[in-house]
């Protein structure tokens, strides 16, 4: 008895679940998700998966903040080379002289290479968690094994 009463509250939680799924709209969710990640999966009852790509976005969002933020300094040190920091007079093609010019421009496009693949890391992850609710339909399979009777 113990055991059916069991089955019978799992089924039960199971078709609260696909009754809710059945009243929520894919649409709704993208458009959810397109304003904050994860909000859309919430809304649709997959409560893990939408933190997990709200939690994703995050920090996604807080890596580009700090590449760009990387970038708009070493951008500023570059732009702010002068005359003087260069000792023309002293450098060759084989000069083991510091070279700041040469230096902040690597540093410069370096910092950029990284705050451009932060943006796509975090477009893709916010595309993700929108077309997760437009694609993914819930598990419809379900195994169950009884023994006995």
């Amino acid at each position: 008895e113990f055991e059916q009463a069991r089955h019978f509250v799992s089924d039960l939680g199971l078709t609260e679940k696909r009754q809710h799924y059945a009243r929520t709209s894919k649409v709704k969710a993208a458009g959810r998700s397109l304003i904050l990640p994860g909000w859309g999966q919430m809304y649709r009852g997959h409560r893990k998966r939408g933190l997990i790509a709200l939690a994703a976005t995050t920090v996604a969002g807080v890596f580009l903040a700090k590449s760009v933020s990387d970038y708009n300094r070493a951008k500023q040190a570059y732009d702010h080379t002068n005359i003087g920091e260069l000792d023309l007079e002293l450098l060759t093609e084989t000069s083991d002289l510091p070279r700041p010019f040469e230096t902040r421009y690597q540093t410069y496009q370096s910092k950029a290479s990284t705050a451009n693949t932060a943006a796509i890391v975090f477009a893709a992850l916010w595309g993700a968690a929108v077309l997760d609710n437009l694609v993914l339909e819930p598990n419809r399979l379900e195994l169950r094994w009884e023994f006995g009777e």
